[in-house]
């Protein structure tokens, strides 16, 4: 009976070990999900922010296009006033330097145009190519955190048996288990097999230890010091 005790509880403390090592992987595949998730909504955000950025700058431009336009219609309309050469020619400069001006924003502007179509492409681009690489990374997320919901249901039940095999158990017993526990984990009890070897550290037992195993005795393995019983 109290081999069968030992070994329930055990099995149920193996299982919470490896529940709980399944949610590391589980949370571990779960950040790296988002993760890519994440550097995927970046890299489509920086885009759209360099076509942003663009636009504003496209937008600037023409405006100062225009301010330089206006000014060169001014200086047109002051050459018919001015009576002065000197004045003349001041306005004849200022007429050209808007006139430069001009030029050098137009091709501004078409530069920052054709970088804006080139962006734009890019963006479209881009999202049709990770329109589904999202869709899958966003499957594989829902299906990591049904895992997770089902294994922490399943792990706090599990608990729950422990807690009320623990309960059930000798003292004695269960202080002798949980100490063997703390000194070299599980498993605690461990079976010996066909060749007289301990099912821990594979140690072959001495006959005496052996006989009486067969006798239906517990014995501690001299080698590792886990409990070792024999099952017909």
């Amino acid at each position: 009976m109290v081999v069968e005790e030992i070994l329930k509880l055990q099995e149920k403390e193996q299982r919470i070990y490896n529940l709980e090592k399944t949610l590391k992987v589980l949370e571990k595949s779960k950040q790296e999900i988002l993760l890519n998730i994440d550097a995927i909504d970046q890299a489509e955000q920086k885009l759209k922010s360099q076509i942003q950025y663009l636009e504003k700058h496209i937008k600037g431009l023409e405006e100062n296009i225009q301010i330089c336009k206006e000014k060169i219609k001014k200086a047109e309309r002051n050459l018919a006033l001015v009576k002065r050469a000197d004045d003349y020619k001041k306005v004849l400069r200022e007429k050209a330097n808007n006139e430069n001006c001009v030029i050098k924003l137009s091709n501004q502007l078409q530069e920052a145009k054709k970088n804006k179509e080139t962006l734009r492409k890019q963006l479209e681009n881009y999202s049709m190519e990770v329109q589904k690489k999202r869709q899958h990374l966003t499957l594989e997320l829902q299906e990591i955190n049904a895992d997770t919901d089902r294994i922490q249901k399943e792990l706090k039940e599990t608990y729950q048996e422990v807690q009320r095999l623990k309960e059930s158990m000798d003292k004695n017993v269960l202080s002798e288990y949980e100490k063997l526990k703390a000194q070299m984990g599980l498993p605690v009890m461990v079976k010996v097999d066909a060749f007289r070897a301990c099912g821990g550290c594979g140690m072959v037992l001495p006959s005496s230890l052996y006989l009486n195993l067969i006798a239906g005795k517990v014995i501690k393995c001299p080698s590792c010091k886990r409990l070792v019983y024999y099952e017909a």
